[in-house]
C-alpha cells in the first residue's frame, strides 16, 4: 500500500473527481445539459482523465522522480481545466 500521506491525498483526489463524475452522469444531469445545449461529456472526460493522472502508481511520492511529479502536475492542471468548464456559463 501507500506509505505516504501524499499518495494517500492523491488516492482521495482521484475518488473525488470519480464522485463529481458520478454525479455529473445521472440522468437529471444529463437532462438539464440536453435543456442547456452545454456539452458535458467534455467535463465529464476531464474529470476522468484528472483521476487517472493524479491517481498514485507507486508506494511513495519522490521530487527527484520526474515523471510522477509531472503527471500530478498534469493531472492538477486537467482538474482545474475540468472545473473552469463548470463554471462556464
Amino acid at each position: 500500500m501507500y506509505q505516504d500521506w501524499k499518495q494517500w491525498a492523491r488516492f482521495a483526489y482521484s475518488a473525488f473527481n470519480l464522485f463529481i463524475v458520478w454525479r455529473l452522469t445521472q440522468p437529471w444531469v444529463i437532462n438539464l445539459y440536453s435543456e442547456l445545449e452545454i456539452p458535458g461529456y467534455v467535463q465529464v472526460s476531464l474529470f476522468v482523465i484528472a483521476a487517472g493522472l493524479v491517481f498514485p502508481t507507486k508506494q511513495r511520492f519522490d521530487w527527484d522522480d520526474d515523471g510522477d511529479v509531472f503527471q500530478v502536475r498534469i493531472g492538477v492542471f486537467v482538474s482545474w481545466l475540468a472545473w473552469a468548464a463548470s463554471f462556464l456559463p
